[in-house]
């Protein structure tokens, strides 16, 4: 799962740009059985969604 979250969020840090900060906490416990890419993508709409609800910037947490 962590690197999952690691690579999606390397991915995102172009299109958030200088006003956000992107935090992760994810612990090394953290276990899911599922399709990792469609986990991916999911991670990445949400980033998206809160970057375009927070247009003056800000942090946007992924804790897991």
């Amino acid at each position: 799962m962590a690197d999952v979250v690691a690579g999606a969020t390397e991915m995102l840090r172009p299109p958030l740009g200088e006003r956000y900060r992107l935090v992760l906490e994810v612990s090394p416990r953290c276990a899911v059985i599922c399709d990792m890419a469609l986990l991916q993508s999911s991670l990445v709409n949400l980033v998206i969604n809160a970057r375009d609800a927070s247009p003056s910037g800000g942090r946007i947490w992924i804790r897991a």
